[in-house]
């Protein structure tokens, strides 16, 4: 079982739901939904993202990343990104835009890091 698996089933768990009822509120099959739980299959970064909302934690903490479920802000726009939003863009960006763009990066990262824990 992997500590992603283990954390699905855990918030699932705490709020008495089903995986049949998770997996109608996430829209995806129940076998898929008992996959990711028992860590034979892997989400991609919707399901990810869908599942931080609705279980009201962060992406980092569904991936391990850290033990805190907290959802914090986007961090200031790191400076090699700067080039990418010239002219305001990123300004002109919805809250919400902001939020996806910061948590499909901290997606990307988690599954790098995973990558590389099993190439060791």
């Amino acid at each position: 079982m992997s500590l992603f698996g283990d954390r699905l089933r855990s918030e699932r768990e705490a709020r008495g739901w089903t995986q049949v009822d998770t997996a109608k509120k996430l829209n995806v099959n129940n076998a898929t939904w008992g996959n990711y739980e028992a860590g034979r299959r892997e989400p991609g970064f919707e399901f990810v993202r869908s599942a931080s909302r609705l279980f009201g934690c962060s992406i980092d903490y569904l991936m391990g990343e850290t033990d805190n479920r907290k959802r914090d802000d986007p961090p200031i726009l790191p400076p090699e990104l700067v080039p990418v939003f010239r002219d305001r863009c990123w300004n002109q960006l919805r809250p919400e835009t902001k939020r996806e763009v910061f948590e499909y990066i901290q997606w990307k990262l988690a599954m790098e890091k995973r990558k590389s824990q099993k190439e060791q």
